[in-house]
């Protein structure tokens, strides 16, 4: 279980960070991803919980709703 948490990790990191050979990931892309891979890669209970503790939308964060308007997640 341990070992599924610091991997779930790794991947987050590693899609989230900038690389010299692809842009990075932006927290939704790879949350989507980390889903995707869940009861393949990693256990689904244990992304759901993952999920939970990290912002798929971070503060000023720019995004484009069902509506087609642009907002700034405030909070």
């Amino acid at each position: 279980e341990y070992a599924q948490i610091v991997g779930m990790a790794d991947v987050y990191d590693a899609l989230t960070s900038h690389r010299s050979y692809r842009q990075h990931y932006t927290p939704n892309e790879a949350t989507e991803y980390l889903f995707a891979a869940g009861n393949s890669l990693f256990n689904l209970e244990l992304v759901r919980l993952f999920v939970k503790h990290i912002a798929v939308y971070p503060v000023s964060s720019t995004v484009v709703l069902n509506t087609g308007q642009v907002g700034v997640v405030s909070s």
